[in-house]
């Protein structure tokens, strides 16, 4: 029986969540670091797949034009593809991103199947391709066991962000804030770069709501 063929594509940056899938299912990541309007990345994509015989690509979104690629080759090497979609490729939270994205939601349709991480997600698309989408919730980062001796009454959220745009950080923020008003021992640490979002420094208290900045795995 022949081996089934499989390949995660990414372009431009590499999400943890893709990370953890391909060692989960067992995929070769082909990532191009690149920024728009992508011709590197197009080049050695289109050579990629092109060159190889792959059974399944699943392909990271966003950018769009990685669709718009799979979705032609598709045709060209008869693959099944597969779309794991981040909310920003439907609802971009800025003018480039509508821009590099809008114009190749079309190429939905040509996938086989379509991962989103909530239903909130799932329910921004149009009824045909929410048919084929699935909702698959982040897979969990494997730490191993961990020994936990808490305080009394001592609750501790550690909150690992990416700090996009379409993250909901103020809101996960100001929904501790009000159990601390009610007289709950809390703290939220916000792991991460929040170079990205500097204005949500201003809730910062260093005591109950940290920004412990990035911090590898393993810590």
């Amino acid at each position: 029986m022949a081996k089934c063929k499989k390949v995660f594509i990414a372009w431009s940056r590499l999400s943890s969540r893709t990370k953890r899938y391909a060692r989960i299912l067992k995929l070769k990541i082909f990532f191009i670091r690149d920024r728009p309007p992508y011709l590197r990345c197009m080049f050695y994509t289109l050579r990629k797949l092109l060159r190889e015989r792959n059974d399944i690509v699943f392909v990271q979104l966003a950018p769009g034009p990685l669709l718009m690629l799979a979705s032609i080759l598709k045709y060209i090497r008869g693959y099944i593809l597969i779309a794991d979609m981040h909310s920003f490729f439907v609802r971009p939270s800025s003018a480039g991103g509508a821009i590099i994205n809008k114009p190749f939601v079309y190429f939905l349709r040509f996938c086989d199947m379509i991962m989103v991480h909530s239903g909130a997600v799932k329910n921004m698309l149009p009824r045909k391709i929410k048919r084929k989408t699935i909702v698959v919730y982040d897979p969990p980062i494997d730490i191993g066991r961990v020994k936990l001796q808490p305080k009394k009454e001592e609750f501790t959220i550690v909150f690992p962000a990416s700090f996009a745009k379409d993250e909901p950080i103020e809101n996960i923020i100001m929904a501790v804030k009000r159990l601390l008003q009610r007289g709950m021992n809390i703290k939220l640490l916000i792991t991460g770069r929040y170079e990205r979002r500097r204005e949500l420094l201003k809730y910062s208290d260093g005591k109950n709501i940290v920004f412990t900045g990035f911090l590898p795995t393993e810590k």
